[in-house]
Order: C-alpha cells, then structure tokens, then sequence
C-alpha cells in the first residue's frame, strides 16, 4: 500500500493525490492518506490545515485514513523515518533542520521511504519491494501527473452537492464568458513566507488587458483568501473591465469548483489557482501566469509551466 503522508492546503494535497496515483500506476498498490501531521500544529505555510480530498470523486481503491488506523499508520511512518533516516531524522523533527538528502534518495525509496527533497522536483520512480511505501512531501508540476490525466480529472471532481448560492454562482459563470481571477493573498503576506512572490497589481492588470484583447465580452471573476483580502482587492485595484467579486465564504474545495468551472484563467503562483485551470475543461481556455514563481533566484519552477500557460 502507499501510505502518503499528507500537510498543506488544498492545491498541495491535489499534488500529493496526483503524484500517489503515478506512483500507484507503477507499484499496482492501492492508496491511504494519513491526515494525522495535520493534528500537530503548524506543518504548513498557511497554519494549520485540513483534509479536502474527501470531497472529491475518490475511487475504491483510494482512502483517507480514519481513527487508530490514522495513528497507527503515522507512527509507523516515524519508525520507518527512524530506521532510514537515523541522525537525520531528530535533526528534522526534533531540531527543526531539514538534512539535504537527494544523494540517498534512490536508497530511501528502496527501503519504502519516498520523501521530497524539493517541492518541484520530480524524480525517476525508484522501485521498492516494501509492502507499505510511504511518501512524504511535496512533488509539485506536470512531471507529477499520472499518464492518464483524463482520469485524474474525473476523481478530482467535487463530489459534494453545491449550497444553493454556489449552485446560482456556477450557473451565472456558465452564461458568460468568464475569466477566473484569483489573486493570492492571506499567508503569502506572513514574513515567514517571505520567500513566496506576491503577484503584484501590474501583473494582474497586464493580464487582464491580454485577456480583452484575445476574446470578447470577459468577465472577471476575482477570487482571493478572505473577505478582508477581497474587500482590499477592490479598494486598491483599478481594472477596466466587467468584475464579479466572488465572496461566498466557501471552503476550498467549494471554491476550486468555481474556479475551476471558468473558461480562462489568471493564476497566482498558488498551486490553488495552478489546479483551478489545469482542472479546467474548454478546449478554447487561456491561461495566464506570473513569469516568476517566487522569489528564490534558480526555484526550479520550470516544471510549473506547459506551452497552454501564457506568461507575463
């Protein structure tokens, strides 16, 4: 079984289920998601975080762990963690010290320990003869889609019934020719992440101006983190052009079903919004995307992109 250990919010746990099916499409193992990480505090760069993927079309063989099971399987992941890693591992998690170890990365995974050593890298699969094979981390970019992306883009459907108002909402971007414009705030303004780029007004205004000029009528519909992120959104940037600010107070998973039911697409360096437009199914759709992803020199982005992305 692959056992993944799951952190992060949403768009990080689409790249945990995704790179969990590739890995599956190998080994014929059937899937569970271990949210135990999640009760220990702060694993993520957004705070604490909770587990959306049972509110996608989940096949049979894939499943989020529950209970005891939940625990026992994290702990079983800490002793193996242990056993390979050995000093590594209390630099980690005791000390707070990641220890680079790409070099031991094809040895670890031998001995049923998938663990990221970079969230955009992707490397070759390594086999593992391990009856649990439990992954840990980040595998993030289009090298981390199974083969069959038709597949995955049916089991990451939101299975749950939308609330009335969605319901108006989704029917309303159906009828237009709509643009979605996420604009990522929230914890990208945290001085712990200072590292992330935030994308900043003339980029979305450049974006917006290349959209007009390709199709007729857009109509914008900006999404961000919070109502206080879209009440400064409309307070502080000036777009010419049709706006419907969308503030529902959704949870992710509801909010990624509208976005992703647009035809064209704005992204944020946000794997939320990246998954909202790769999700998105018009032949005709246009992407836009920030030219720089962070802002470390070298990130290793590259991966990010396809020729349907559109940077600017």
């Amino acid at each position: 079984m692959i056992v993944y250990i799951l952190k992060d919010g949403l768009g990080n746990q689409l790249f945990e289920y995704s790179y969990a099916k590739k890995l599956a499409a190998r080994t014929g193992d059937d899937i569970a998601f271990c949210t135990y990480l999640y009760r220990l505090g702060n694993f993520s760069l957004g705070g604490t975080r909770h587990c959306s993927l049972e509110h996608f079309s989940l096949p049979e063989d894939v499943r989020v762990l529950k209970g005891s099971e939940n625990l026992r399987y994290f702990i079983k992941f800490l002793l193996r963690m242990l056993a390979v890693y050995k000093a590594d591992f209390f630099r980690w998690f005791v000390l707070g010290k990641r220890m680079n170890r790409s070099a031991k990365y094809a040895s670890d995974c031998r001995k049923g320990l998938y663990v990221s050593d970079g969230a955009f890298v992707v490397p070759p699969y390594v086999e593992s003869r391990k009856r649990n094979k439990f992954v840990f981390g980040n595998y993030e970019g289009f090298d981390a889609l199974p083969e069959n992306v038709a597949e995955l883009k049916k089991e990451l459907s939101v299975s749950d019934k939308p609330t009335p108002e969605n319901a108006a909402m989704l029917d309303r971007i159906a009828d237009t020719e709509a643009v979605c414009l996420h604009i990522r705030r929230g914890d990208y303004l945290k001085d712990v992440n200072s590292w992330l780029k935030v994308c900043d007004y003339d980029y979305y205004r450049r974006a917006v101006e290349y959209i007009k000029q390709k199709i007729e009528n857009p109509v914008f519909y900006v999404f961000s983190n919070t109502s206080d992120d879209l009440e400064w959104i409309k307070e502080n940037y000036r777009f010419d052009a049709d706006l419907v600010y969308v503030n529902l107070d959704n949870p992710d998973y509801e909010e990624l079903r509208l976005m992703s039911a647009c035809r064209h697409f704005i992204i944020s360096n946000s794997t939320f919004s990246w998954w909202a437009a790769v999700l998105g199914d018009h032949d005709d759709k246009i992407t836009v995307a920030p030219e720089k992803w962070s802002n470390r020199e070298n990130d290793g982005s590259e991966g990010m992109f396809n020729d349907e992305f559109t940077k600017i």
